[in-house]
C-alpha cells in the first residue's frame, strides 16, 4: 500500500523523533529509580536491533517528491547515517516505537535507542561495539 500524506505538495519524509524521559526516584528497596515515558499511541515495531536484526520491509510505500520509498528503509537511514557521520566510530540501533500517521505529517515517534560504539560498553550494557 501507498501512504499519501495529506495535501498536495506535502510530500517530505517523515521526522525521526525520540520520545523525552524523566527519572523518579523511588526507594522502595527494591529499585532506586523509575524511567518514564509518554505513552506510544498505535503499532511497535523494533525497526533494528543491536544484534544486527534489521526488520524487513512489510511493503508500505510513503509517495516523496523522489518517488515512493518504503517506510522501514527511514530508521535504517537514520542508523546508517549516524555510523558514517561519526567516521565509523559509533551506531545508534534498537531503533523501536510507532510509525505515527496521525495529523498533517506522518512521524516516527521512537525509544529507547542503543548506541554502540568502537568501545563497548562506553554507553552501558546495550553498546555492544560497531562490527
Amino acid at each position: 500500500a501507498t501512504l499519501k500524506p495529506a495535501g498536495e505538495g506535502n510530500a517530505r519524509s517523515p521526522p525521526l523523533e525520540f520520545l523525552e524521559c524523566h527519572v523518579y526516584a523511588h526507594n522502595s528497596g527494591k529499585c532506586d529509580g523509575l524511567l518514564v515515558e509518554s505513552f506510544l499511541k498505535g503499532r511497535f515495531t523494533k525497526y533494528n536491533c543491536n544484534n544486527g536484526h534489521v526488520r524487513k520491509s512489510q511493503g508500505r510505500m510513503i509517495d516523496l517528491v523522489a518517488g515512493a520509498v518504503d517506510v522501514e528503509e527511514f530508521p535504517q537511514a537514520f542508523s546508517h547515517w549516524v555510523y558514517i557521520h561519526t567516521d565509523h566510530n559509533m551506531i545508534v540501533c534498537d531503533i523501536q516505537g510507532v510509525y505515527n500517521e496521525e495529523g498533517r505529517f506522518p512521524k516516527f515517534e521512537l525509544t529507547d535507542p542503543a548506541i554502540c560504539t568502537k568501545k563497548k560498553l562506553r554507553y552501558g550494557n546495550t553498546d555492544l561495539g560497531v562490527k
